[in-house]
């Protein structure tokens, strides 16, 4: 049996205030200061569109048979190259 994966199109103003909740959310070390980044996580999706919160919420609640969501317009920055191991303690920061 083959799934579709539900899709959503992120439009500019929420792409704009994705990119800059990532930037508030970047100051956090995500495994040392795991309560302030998902306190702040919670903050800045506030600021998301109400669509995108409706449809988040809604996933959240209700999930999809393919157990996925994807989004289609995230902006990105370059990424840096894939750890060579688990341990991230020597692992560079960009920010």
């Amino acid at each position: 049996m083959v799934v579709d994966i539900p899709r959503l199109r992120l439009p500019l103003s929420d792409r704009q205030t994705l990119a800059e909740a990532c930037v508030r959310l970047a100051v956090h070390d995500i495994v040392s200061q795991t309560e302030e980044f998902v306190i702040e996580a919670q903050v800045q999706a506030g600021s998301l569109s109400f669509d995108l919160r409706r449809a988040l919420l809604e996933f959240k609640r209700s999930g999809h048979p393919s157990g996925g969501l994807l989004f289609q317009g995230v902006p990105v920055e370059p990424l840096p190259d894939t750890p060579g191991s688990a341990d991230l303690s020597n692992y560079p920061r960009t920010r």
